[in-house]
């Protein structure tokens, strides 16, 4: 009875705390306005501050609002989710007062007060990002709501048009309580679960007096359960609802099936990164003919783009982007999506979008040409579980793949033999390269200094190491020299014939010459991720064309032939040309003595409401795509049975479970799931040992990185479409003795990384007692003698304190799984170690790439005011100021203890360290002394 009273207790007051939250009267200061409120309420809904205690803190919230300003408090407010500590017997009772509270947000928000220049400026630099936008967060659990935020996303079409008004607007996540998708298991019912998140897709999310509703989705949102909502506002004299914005997009009428209206208006919310407005005079069809034969459509998804509209394109990237000079763009276009390729033969300004790439009819005010993504450079190649078992069953001999993965293996030992090998590894990884730590490690290197000595360098290097080494034993990633990952696109001359393709790719070289180059040999490997049926790997011949044809002004592209009875892409795992990414490969040691055709499905017919799509019809599909999304399980039930099989990927059980799994992948389009009623039995409790989890890499309490074995059985599939496969019953494992097993057991990740250890602490122990910070800073000195610095102190600490509030925000937000933040290790590197047992390896590698997102963005803004100032970024004097300005913040750094009282934070250094000794290099004729 006591504690139903309890709970009683803490609802009523929960409700107080929203009354307050959400209430407007006179009395109520303006500048207690939604943003301080939003953070007030995050704070009690993550538990940080109890519902009693907010109610005693928010009228003195409301004083230091309006005295301090809303944007400086709301931050302030913010920073308590970082400093709060969680309650434990070692944590003093007076931690929890509302007097403490107070203290820590007056102390923030001066804070912010004296950092306001330098945030202000790099805000600045943000929003000249035009694809950032600020917006709030929210995840949804069974049994509450977490918010977040504002964070700078990647825009859309959506936020693109309201960005006056992006604070209206909401990314949100359904979760289980770890943070971690809800998944299925048969021996349990998740009915309430889904029914609770219904719920909230249906009446909206409600914070401090703003209901967000529920507003659409994109396909990679649809995958990790994620949705926006958005919150009424006013705009040009009109209330704007969710309705409204649909309705602005286009006319979704004559959809009847969920998943595809869903899919169609989700085009909206797919992440763009640049847009370009069409000009006026542009030449614009969207009515292009589709290339079709034999109920086939080899232009599915691809139309083209002329020269001088291809250079407007060019002009509104960035430098680093425009001068790559992409000839194939991933768009959207009004109703439109797909690939637009350069046709050399059409003149002035052209856009010619084809039938197939036209999935509804947009409004005519907006032509505005959005960038999902262009092909920049050749992207690299990797082998994975489903490529290799498909190579071993087409009679690739197992000692080639050893070969192939002894070499990868060999050039990450070589890591530790010279810095500047692990320059060109975190290069290559892309690992530190925002922070500018290769350049450091060879610049370092030029003056003397081995990265070796530092321990916390070490750890970038070693965590780098071990991500790629553990890529290879557990998901059998292994690089190939000789291969592309590139976008296909149609041959628009038809020259090529069947069978044959055309590849030019052009990337930098070493000397930043930009080199160009045309594959040409017969018999090379073309294929699709993710590949379950053995005809999904085939050969092609890629031929050269001549001086004079169109397609020579291609390139960073595969280029497939119009000829012939079935478009090749249609063969490659159900491929086609509307922004595929395909996987070439031309080492000899792995082409196949043959290949077999390929498969041949017929689509399921899409689930039809014989009406017009509602709202409430996509929010019913949304739940059903979450409760019935099957594509991990039944890629774990052919993984296994493929190693079992005496004919491997080519048994009748694989090959029906390869159609199921092109059902489950047709799912969000059709709305019809995998039927799993035609799953062949089996013994799914036994498991081949290269889908063991075996140990996994952490940071201990010191920081560092050390091997640690699981305590309980892991389920990660280490392929790119893994989530939970629930057996019942406990998992055990058996040695493989196909290709897979062979190449899992040929790595001891332990004995690679207790020899990296070894030689990194040898080293170290031989340097001696003084720091490698500390001898850099005695070369700086001496180097710079003369020149002033010291006047840069308060801009070199602002600045300080902006990077390492970004890094704590990072740490405590982007967290893939509730419990522990990130590390420092784990952020500055872009490799997430610590992880729950249960998260999905697909999981964290989604959850890595936003982190490195959000770093890397934040870390270039803090470098460019490093060297171009707060101020004119174009002077002379600004210029020569950038120098000692990067003094000055190496300086702070080892001289000024930082903000944060919990955790010591020391990447600033070495971010400062690298801008500082680039900086001295340019000063000095681009040469640096010896130490």
């Amino acid at each position: 009875m006591i504690l139903n009273k309890s709970s009683h207790r803490i609802e009523d007051e929960l409700a107080v705390v929203d009354s307050k939250l959400s209430a407007y009267t006179p009395s109520i200061p303006p500048d207690f306005n939604f943003a301080v409120r939003y953070q007030l309420a995050a704070l009690v809904l993550e538990g940080t501050i109890t519902p009693a205690a907010m109610i005693n803190l928010i009228p003195h919230i409301q004083r230091i609002a309006k005295q301090y300003g809303p944007e400086a408090t709301a931050t302030a407010v913010r920073r308590l989710g970082q400093q709060v500590p969680t309650p434990a017997p070692d944590v003093s009772a007076e931690t929890f007062k509302v007097r403490k509270f107070v203290e820590l947000t007056q102390d923030n928000v001066e804070d912010c007060k004296h950092m306001e220049l330098a945030s202000r400026d790099l805000n600045g630099k943000q929003k000249k990002h035009h694809h950032l936008a600020l917006t709030y967060k929210a995840t949804v659990t069974p049994t509450g709501i977490l918010l977040r935020g504002p964070d700078w996303d990647v825009s859309n079409r959506v936020l693109r048009k309201y960005s006056t008004r992006t604070e209206y607007f909401m990314r949100v996540f359904f979760a289980d309580e770890d943070g971690l998708s809800v998944f299925h298991d048969s021996r349990a019912s998740q009915n309430q679960v889904y029914e609770r998140f219904r719920n909230v897709l249906q009446n909206g999310i409600s914070v401090a007096g703003r209901t967000f509703q529920f507003l659409g989705f994109s396909h990679a949102s649809l995958r990790n359960h994620q949705a926006w909502f958005m919150a009424p506002f006013e705009m040009d004299g009109s209330l704007v609802r969710a309705r409204n914005v649909i309705q602005d997009l286009g006319d979704f009428s004559h959809i009847h099936c969920s998943a595809k209206c869903a899919a169609r208006i989700g085009q909206a919310f797919s992440d763009t990164i640049f847009s370009v407005p069409v000009p006026e005079t542009a030449y614009v069809t969207e009515v292009k003919d589709d290339v079709e034969r034999n109920s086939r459509t080899f232009s599915d998804g691809c139309g083209t783009i002329s020269l001088e509209l291809l250079r407007t394109v060019w002009r509104a990237l960035p430098p680093e982007r425009r001068q790559q000079r992409p000839t194939v763009l991933q768009i959207r276009y009004r109703g439109a999506k797909g690939v637009l390729s350069l046709d050399a033969s059409l003149s002035d300004q052209q856009l010619h979008v084809r039938k197939s790439m036209t999935k509804y009819i947009a409004k005519e005010t907006w032509r505005d040409l959005e960038l999902c993504g262009a092909a920049y450079k050749p992207l690299s190649v990797f082998l994975n579980h489903q490529f290799i078992k498909i190579l071993e069953d087409l009679g690739v001999p197992a000692e080639n793949f050893l070969h192939v993965q002894d070499e990868a293996v060999n050039t990450l030992k070589l890591i530790t033999e010279h810095p500047l090998n692990a320059a060109s590894f975190l290069a290559y990884s892309h690992s530190c390269i925002f922070a500018k730590v290769p350049q450091l490690f060879e610049m370092m290197h030029r003056i003397g200094l081995p990265f070796h000595a530092d321990r916390f360098l070490t750890d970038i290097v070693e965590v780098a190491a071990m991500s790629s080494l553990r890529s290879l034993k557990y998901r059998a990633r292994i690089p190939i020299e000789k291969g592309y990952l590139l976008y296909g696109v149609m041959d628009e001359t038809n020259t090529l014939k069947y069978g044959e393709v055309y590849i030019a790719t052009q990337d930098h070289d070493k000397t930043g010459k930009l080199k160009r180059s045309i594959l040409v040999g017969n018999q090379i490997i073309v294929t699709r991720a993710p590949a379950l049926h053995p005809g999904d790997i085939q050969l092609v011949d890629a031929v050269d064309v001549t001086d004079d044809s169109p397609l020579r002004a291609l390139h960073n592209c595969i280029v497939f032939s119009q000829q012939g009875p079935r478009d090749l892409p249609s063969q490659l795992s159900g491929g086609d040309l509307d922004g595929d990414l395909f996987h070439i490969i031309y080492d000899q040691r792995l082409i196949p003595a043959y290949t077999v055709e390929p498969a041949e499905y017929d689509k399921a017919p899409a689930k039809d409401l014989g009406r017009p799509v509602e709202a409430n019809d996509i929010v019913g599909f949304f739940i059903e795509y979450m409760k019935m999304d099957r594509l991990g399980q039944i890629s774990n039930k052919h993984k296994i049975r493929a190693d079992v099989k005496p004919n491997g990927t080519r048994h009748p059980d694989c090959l029906t479970l390869a159609k199921l799994a092109s059902d489950a992948v047709d799912f969000s389009k059709t709305g019809v799931p995998a039927d799993m009623s035609r799953i062949p039995k089996g013994i799914d409790h036994f498991r081949p040992d290269f889908m063991a989890p075996g140990s996994h890499l952490v940071i201990n309490e010191l920081g560092a990185a050390e091997l640690a074995e699981l305590e309980e059985d892991d389920i990660d599939d280490p392929d790119s479409i893994s989530v939970l496969d629930a057996d019942k019953g406990r998992i055990r494992y058996y040695r493989s003795d196909k290709i897979l097993g062979i190449l899992y057991r040929a790595i001891d990740e332990k004995k690679f990384f207790d020899k990296m250890k070894s030689d990194y602490e040898i080293f170290r122990q031989r340097w001696g007692k003084e720091s490698l910070v500390d001898k850099l800073k005695r070369y700086i000195i001496r180097e710079t003698q003369g020149l002033q610095w010291e006047h840069h102190w308060d801009f070199a600490e602002q600045l300080r304190e902006t990077y390492e509030e970004n890094m704590l925000e990072i740490m405590d937000t982007l967290r893939p799984t509730r419990g522990q933040p990130l590390t420092e290790l784990e952020v500055f590197s872009g490799n997430i170690l610590s992880k729950k047992e249960r998260a999905p390896s697909r999981y964290i590698r989604e959850a890595n790439l936003e982190v490195q997102e959000r770093f890397n963005r934040d870390v270039s803004s803090i470098i460019k005011t490093i060297v171009h100032g707060d101020k004119d970024w174009d002077s002379e004097e600004n210029a020569a100021e950038a120098l000692p300005r990067s003094i000055a913040c190496f300086m702070v750094a080892l001289e000024v203890k930082g903000w944060e009282n919990y955790r010591s934070l020391q990447s600033w250094k070495y971010v400062a360290a690298s801008v500082c000794l680039e900086q001295l290099w340019k000063y000095n004729g681009g040469t640096l002394r010896c130490l």
